[in-house]
């Protein structure tokens, strides 16, 4: 009988004892950072019963099948790595983390299949890396995550088809890439980012469609803007809301675009332009915002740009100025008010223009460009009266009749008729620009204009090329053109 109630009395004591463990580790935190890199490190770790690890976690390993015994953890002081773990699929184990001090990376594991385990984390954190994981499908795991104090880098996932789980985040500091996912479809998840970044990098994403969810970003400082390598990437709409750049402006290499109208908030740029190997981008005029730009620019291997006018309002540009390859580049005319502006603005680095339709030198530019005056004089034989003069009896409406530069004034003065003035393209005729003009009853081509005292200003077309055929166009008569290009000069 007594050596039972002994027994009995130590049973009651390491029940007892426990019991006080247990309620012990209910704070317990490791001391520390703690690197995991098998099974058998997480197993004895799990005997402790740690509720949180005061630095950093890193999960690394060939060894490591299965997070199930950090099932206790809550919170991570540090950085949360996993990294280069050969045989997990998933994340379960880390469902108790609410919060991450530092880092949260997840990196190079091959067969990870989702992290759905770390949707507890409802706190920013400081960076966040989500590279090189060919087999994650999605990030939804992330969805409660609120903001990014630095960075934000989304890297070679081959099957990731959307960001939607970053849908949480408001803000990121400095860097936001994207880069080299190859089914990302499109960046929808990023639409809540409504803060400045310091760096954007969209790049070598063949089969991004859009940048829509992007919308939010106001201004990019430091690094600049990057978008590259992009298939079928149409546009640049998604940027329209950014009106201040700092660091360079790339747009390079995107098979598919057409213009850079998502670009038109910006209005000047700390940092070179280079605007290169685009096949199918027909105009710049989403630059046409720009005033001034503290780099160079470098403008190349756009297959079928036929001109420069999006750089048009450019006045200061502190850096050199490279036109290079652009097989259907005939009209650089959009650099004229850049190389007649006036000191302290203007041009004064080195100019490199070779390899385009046309190939003008700097002075070439300012002699044929500008606003250019087109004087003409003509006469229709059916209003024709006495020599060099036509009847103006015809009741004349007060819109244009021709839909190429239709407008409509107050009222019309005592004329012959609408006519409209044409600008062709010196080698293959097409059209370049219209105007609709009055024809006076002497045969002179004016300007059309509500004030009478204005009606002598003959015809005026801005920024056009060196030289072009003129045609004349009347409702009522056939067309006649010159028989030859004539010089703008």
């Amino acid at each position: 009988m007594k050596q039972n109630i002994s027994f009995a009395t130590i049973m009651l004591s390491c029940f007892l004892s426990f019991g006080v463990l247990t309620e012990t580790n209910a704070q317990n935190i490791f001391p520390g950072s703690k690197t995991f890199n098998s099974n058998a490190d997480i197993f004895i770790f799990s005997l402790q019963n740690y509720t949180g690890i005061a630095e950093n976690l890193i999960i690394s390993g060939n060894l490591i099948s299965s997070l199930s015994g950090l099932s206790t953890l809550n919170t991570i002081g540090g950085n949360l790595v996993i990294h280069n773990n050969t045989l997990l699929n998933n994340l379960d184990g880390l469902d108790g983390i609410t919060s991450v001090g530092g880092d949260l990376k997840v990196t190079s594991n091959p067969n990870i299949l989702n992290i759905d385990a770390l949707s507890g984390i409802n706190v920013g954190i400081e960076n966040l890396a989500i590279t090189d994981n060919p087999k994650l499908a999605n990030v939804d795991g992330l969805i409660n995550i609120t903001s990014v104090v630095e960075d934000i880098d989304v890297s070679v996932n081959s099957v990731l088809t959307n960001l939607d789980g970053l849908g949480g985040i408001l803000s990121v500091g400095v860097w936001l890439q994207i880069t080299a996912n190859p089914i990302l479809a499109n960046v929808d998840g990023l639409s809540g980012i409504t803060s400045a970044v310091q760096f954007l990098n969209v790049s070598s994403n063949p089969q991004l469609i859009n940048v829509d969810g992007l919308s939010g970003i106001t201004s990019v400082g430091g690094g600049g803007i990057s978008v590259a390598f992009n298939s079928v990437l149409q546009n640049l709409d998604g940027l329209s809301q950014i009106t201040s750049l700092v660091g360079e402006l790339n747009i390079s290499t995107n098979l598919a675009i057409v213009n850079l109208d998502g670009l038109g908030g910006i209005t000047s740029v700390v940092g070179g332009i280079d605007v290169s190997g685009n096949p199918t981008l027909t105009n710049i005029d989403g630059l046409n915002g720009i005033t001034s730009i503290d780099g160079g620019i470098f403008i190349s291997n756009n297959s079928i740009l036929t001109n420069l006018d999006g750089l048009s309002n450019v006045v200061s540009v502190d850096g050199d100025l490279y036109v290079l390859t652009n097989s259907s580049l005939n009209n650089l005319c959009g650099l004229y008010t850049l190389f007649s502006a006036s000191s302290p603005d203007g041009f004064s680095g080195f100019f490199d223009v070779s390899g385009n339709a046309s190939n003008p030198s700097q002075q070439q530019i300012l002699d044929n460009c500008g606003t250019v005056s087109v004087v003409l004089r003509i006469f229709l034989e059916g209003a024709y009266t006495a020599p060099y003069s036509m009847s103006n009896s015809l009741d004349v409406p007060n819109s244009s009749p021709y839909a190429e530069d239709p407008i409509t004034l107050a009222s019309v003065p005592p004329i012959v008729d609408w006519v409209l003035v044409q600008l062709r393209d010196k080698t293959d005729k097409s059209v370049v620009a219209s105007k609709s003009a009055f024809l006076l009853d002497n045969g002179q081509v004016v300007k059309a204009v509500d004030n009478i005292m204005d009606i002598m200003n003959p015809v005026e077309f801005d920024a056009v090329g060196l030289e072009y055929y003129i045609s004349i166009k009347h409702r009522n008569h056939l067309s006649v053109m010159s028989a030859e290009p004539v010089p703008t000069n």
